[in-house]
């Protein structure tokens, strides 16, 4: 049996400029979402690098703080890592039986997906 997708509660009106919804509309074309799924999806990678960026801050020793003065980039890369069998299993507990016996092979979204 499948759990519902978490149902969305949270309601955040923002303003972006035309060249990021150009953007957004761009990248929702090419994955064949809405302009909101898209959206979402690139504001969580977005809370994803803050709080890498908290994580390393909070690594540091004291004596090699970055000051408030401190000038400086993000750098940041990314890189498709497919699930492994485990992880998607993770994610949904509930795998069937015929996903698992797939021979060979990476999971596909749609078996972790409801």
């Amino acid at each position: 049996m499948q759990e519902p997708k978490d149902k969305l509660h949270g309601t955040l009106n923002l303003r972006i400029g035309g060249k990021l919804e150009a953007e957004i509309e761009r990248i929702s074309a090419a994955r064949g979402k809405t302009a909101s799924e898209t959206a979402r999806t690139l504001l969580a990678y977005g809370v994803e690098v803050e709080r890498r960026l908290e994580a390393q801050r909070l690594m540091q020793h004291h004596d090699s703080e970055y000051g408030d003065d401190v000038a400086g980039r993000i750098q940041i890369s990314a890189e498709f890592v497919p699930y492994t069998w485990r992880e998607a299993a993770e994610i949904r507990e509930d795998i069937e039986e015929q996903i698992a016996g797939r021979p060979g092979g990476h999971p596909r979204w749609s078996d972790i997906e409801p």
